[in-house]
C-alpha cells in the first residue's frame, strides 16, 4: 500500500517510508518502589503513594522497544505518523513512546476504521495534525494516572486492613459488586411452590391449549395441590367453556441495529457461549490478519455517511456469498436499501459500528461464526420489520377463566436473516363460540431465584450501569457507556477470575468467597458504585473536548485518593481471607487463591485447574471433606479429547482421577497412580492430576 516492502528486524522500509509497529503498550507507568526503593514494602503510614511527576519504564524486556526508540532518534526520520487505534489508548501507546523517547520529531495522525488498502491509502492521503488530537491524549493520560493511584492505593490500604492481597480498581470493583448483589438475592431467595392448569380444548375449526387465567388474562396459580385439583375437577366436569372476546393486534419489530463490540461479545455468548474474552480475540484476528471487518473495539451500532460505500463493498462481496439473501434485499428494497436509518453521524465517536469489509475470510470453526454474525446483522440490518398477528382468546367455564395465545407470522422482514420463534396459530374463533374440554390437568412449579450473571447478562449490566444514579448529570456520563468500554470489558471479567473474585460454573460467573467479603469490607462506598466511574467518565468527556485541565482533573483525583486512604485506614481491622478447609496433610488453613487452593502452614496444594478444568471452590470442599468430588466434566486430555471423572484424594492426599465404569455410575476403587503426582496435564486412561 505504502510501498515499504524491504523487510528488517522489528520495521519494513521503502518508497520513502518506515513502517514498525507495537503490540499494545511497550510501556507502562513505575510502581511505587521505582520511584523510591522503600515503598516496595506497603505500609499504610505511606499512603497515599502521589508520585509528583509520572514516569515510564518498558512494560517488559522487548527488542521491539528498542527498533522504535532507535527509528524515533534516526536523523533519516523527518516525521513520525501515529497509526496506533484510532481511540483513547491508541493515543496514549504513542504518546508515551514519544515521551519516553525524548522524540522532538512532528507527527501527524492517521484515524482510520479499516484496514482494507484502499481506507489505509485514503487515510494516508488526509493525515491529520498531532494537535488536533491533544485533548484526547490529555483525557487517556488522566485515565491511566488516576486508574494508578486509585488501584495503587486502594488495593495496599485494604490489603493492610484486610490481611491478604486484595485488589481494588475504579472499573472492577463495581463490577464485582454487581454479581455480588446478585449471588445475595441468588442466595436469600426463598422458593415457593405453586401450581397451574391447562387445558386441551377442541373448537369447530381445531384444537388448541388454553391456560387457567385472572379477570385480566394472566395465568392464574394455586398456592396448593388441593386448589389446582378442584379446578380441574371443575373443568372436566363441566365439559364445555365458551369463547368471551378474541383480540387481535399486529405487532412490528424492527431490524436490529448494526453489532457494536458488546452487542457481539453478548449475542456469541448467547449462542455458542463464547466468553467475552474469546469473541474479542477472534473479532481482532478477523480485523487485523484477514483485513475482514471494521475495528471491533467499537462503542458504536450506527455508521458516518462516509461508510456507505463501505456497506456497497460489503453487500457485493456478500452477494457472491449468500446471493439468495442479497437478492431477496434487491427485491424487497427496490433496489436501494435502506441505510438512513443506520447513519447517525452524532451517534458516532471514534469508530462506526462493525462491518464486513467486503474481503472474504477463507476461515472455519469460530472465526466463521463471528464473521457470520456480523454479515448476518448488517443483511438484516437493511431488511423490513417482522410483522406477527398476535392472538390472545379470552374463554370462561362457569367461573373459571381461561387464556389461549397463539401467534402468526405476517411479513417475515429481518427474520428471514436471523429466525425467530415459530408460528403457534390458533383456530378461528369468535366471541360466543362453544368449545369443548378435552382434558386439562394441573402442573406443580417453583418460583425461581434470580438467575446467575452470564457473560452476556453482565456485559449487559456493565454497559447500562449507572441507571439507578440520582445525579442526572452522572446518568447522562453513563448513558452510552456504562462501566468499561467495549475495549476493556472482556478483560474486566477475566481479571476478577484471575484475582479470586469470580468463577465460572458453566455458563454462570459466581463470586467466591473472597470476592463477597471484600465487597463486604471496602468502607469507602463510591469505590462499589458505578457513580465513581460515572463521574470520571463525565470529566474524562470533558478534558477530551478541551472543556477541562489535565491539571484540574488530576487535582480532583488525588483529593479523592486522599479521602479513599483515609477512610480506609479509619475501617476497623477484619479478614476476608477465604479459608476453604482444614489442610488433610497438616490441619493447617487451606486458602483459596487465582492458582491454588493452598495450606498456610505445610504448602500442600490442589491446583485450581485441572487437566483444562477450574475447580469451584465448592468442589475443592467436596474433596477436603469427603475426599472425593461428585462426577465432573469439562477435563481435557493432552489429545484434546475431552472426559469425565471424579477426582479423588489417595492414601499420600494426592489428587487423582477416578474413571466411572461404562454403564456404571462409578468406580469401585481408584485407578492406581505414580505416588506424588500432583499436577500435570493427562491423555485418556492417565490417572494422575
Amino acid at each position: 500500500m505504502l510501498g515499504a516492502r524491504d523487510a528488517s528486524p522489528g520495521y519494513l522500509e521503502g518508497n520513502g517510508y518506515v513502517v514498525t509497529w507495537v503490540a499494545g503498550h511497550l510501556l507502562r507507568l513505575k510502581e511505587p518502589h521505582e520511584y523510591e526503593s522503600r515503598l516496595k514494602v506497603w505500609r499504610l503510614a505511606d499512603l497515599p503513594i502521589v508520585p509528583p511527576q509520572f514516569e515510564l519504564v518498558p512494560l517488559s524486556t522487548q527488542p521491539q522497544l528498542k527498533r522504535v526508540l532507535q527509528l524515533l532518534k534516526s536523523p533519516a526520520v523527518d516525521c513520525v505518523v501515529n497509526a496506533c487505534d484510532a481511540g483513547r489508548e491508541g493515543e496514549l501507546i504513542f504518546r508515551w513512546l514519544l515521551e519516553y523517547s525524548k522524540s522532538s520529531l512532528p507527527s501527524k495522525r492517521l484515524w482510520l476504521s479499516a484496514l482494507t488498502p484502499g481506507a489505509v491509502r485514503d487515510g494516508f492521503a488526509s493525515l491529520l495534525p498531532s494537535a488536533d488530537f491533544d485533548s484526547l491524549a490529555s483525557a487517556a493520560r488522566c485515565r491511566a494516572e488516576s486508574d494508578w493511584l486509585v488501584g495503587i492505593n486502594a488495593t495496599r490500604a485494604i490489603s493492610k486492613k484486610c490481611g491478604g492481597l486484595l485488589s481494588v480498581g475504579r472499573v472492577q470493583t463495581p463490577t464485582l459488586a454487581m454479581v455480588v448483589r446478585r449471588e445475595r438475592e441468588v442466595l436469600s431467595f426463598v422458593p415457593d411452590t405453586f401450581f397451574t392448569v391447562d387445558a386441551l380444548l377442541r373448537h369447530d375449526s381445531g384444537d388448541f391449549r388454553a391456560e387457567w387465567a385472572d379477570d385480566d388474562g394472566r395465568q392464574r396459580r394455586a398456592r396448593m395441590a388441593e386448589e389446582a385439583a378442584l379446578v380441574v375437577n371443575r373443568l372436566l366436569e363441566r365439559g364445555v367453556a365458551s369463547v368471551d372476546d378474541v383480540q387481535d393486534k399486529e405487532v412490528s419489530s424492527q431490524p436490529p441495529l448494526l453489532y457494536d463490540l458488546t452487542d457481539l461479545q453478548r449475542d456469541m455468548n448467547v449462542r455458542f457461549g463464547f466468553p467475552a474474552s474469546k469473541t474479542l480475540d477472534l473479532a481482532q484476528t478477523l480485523y487485523e490478519r484477514f483485513k475482514a471487518i471494521t475495528y471491533p473495539r467499537t462503542d458504536s451500532r450506527y455508521i458516518t455517511g462516509r461508510a456507505v460505500p463501505l456497506v456497497h463493498s460489503a453487500l457485493s462481496a456478500l452477494a457472491q456469498e449468500r446471493p439468495d439473501q442479497v437478492a431477496r434485499l434487491e427485491e424487497l428494497s427496490g433496489g436501494k436499501p435502506p441505510f438512513g436509518r443506520l447513519i447517525r453521524d452524532s451517534h458516532v465517536r471514534d469508530h462506526h459500528a462493525l462491518l464486513p469489509t467486503g474481503r472474504v475470510p477463507a476461515v472455519g470453526g469460530d472465526l466463521k461464526r463471528v464473521y457470520d454474525a456480523i454479515c448476518s446483522r448488517l443483511l438484516a440490518s437493511l431488511f423490513p420489520p417482522n410483522i406477527r398477528r398476535e392472538t390472545i382468546v379470552g374463554l370462561s367455564a362457569g367461573d373459571d377463566k381461561l387464556r389461549a395465545r397463539g401467534a402468526i407470522t405476517l411479513q417475515r422482514g429481518w427474520r428471514e436473516i436471523i429466525p425467530g420463534p415459530e408460528d403457534s396459530a390458533l383456530p378461528s374463533m369468535q366471541p360466543g363460540d362453544p368449545v369443548r374440554v378435552l382434558s386439562a390437568e394441573a402442573n406443580e412449579g417453583v418460583t425461581k431465584a434470580p438467575s446467575r450473571y452470564t457473560d452476556a447478562t453482565l456485559l449487559r449490566a456493565m454497559q447500562g450501569a449507572g441507571k439507578e444514579l440520582d445525579d442526572e448529570s452522572l446518568k447522562e456520563a453513563l448513558r452510552e457507556k456504562g462501566i468499561g468500554t467495549p475495549a476493556t470489558r472482556a478483560a474486566i471479567i477475566e481479571r476478577l477470575i484471575a484475582v479470586n473474585y469470580l468463577f465460572r460454573d458453566g455458563k454462570f460467573l459466581v463470586p467466591t468467597q473472597k470476592g463477597m467479603a471484600v465487597i463486604e469490607a471496602i468502607p469507602e462506598r463510591r469505590l462499589v458504585s458505578a457513580e465513581l466511574t460515572g463521574d470520571w467518565e463525565m470529566k474524562l468527556g470533558q478534558v477530551e473536548r478541551g472543556a477541562s485541565s489535565r491539571d484540574e482533573f488530576m487535582r480532583e483525583m488525588s483529593a479523592f485518593v486522599l479521602e479513599v486512604v483515609t477512610t480506609i485506614k479509619g475501617m476497623e481491622a477484619r479478614s476476608v481471607v477465604d479459608h476453604v478447609g482444614s489442610c488433610p496433610r497438616c490441619g493447617g488453613d487451606i486458602i483459596a487463591s487465582s492458582k491454588a487452593y493452598k495450606c498456610r502452614a505445610c504448602g500442600y496444594a490442589i491446583f485450581a485447574t485441572v487437566a483444562g478444568k477450574s475447580l469451584s471452590r465448592k468442589h475443592v470442599v467436596s474433596l477436603l471433606t469427603k475426599g472425593r468430588t461428585t462426577l465432573l466434566s469439562g477435563f481435557r486430555s493432552k489429545s484434546g479429547g475431552r472426559f469425565r471423572a471424579y477426582l479423588v484424594l489417595d492414601e499420600e492426599k494426592n489428587v487423582k482421577f477416578q474413571f466411572p465404569k461404562p454403564g456404571k455410575k462409578a468406580a469401585k476403587k481408584p485407578a492406581k497412580i505414580a505416588a506424588g503426582a500432583t499436577s500435570g496435564k493427562v491423555s485418556a486412561g492417565e490417572t494422575p492430576v
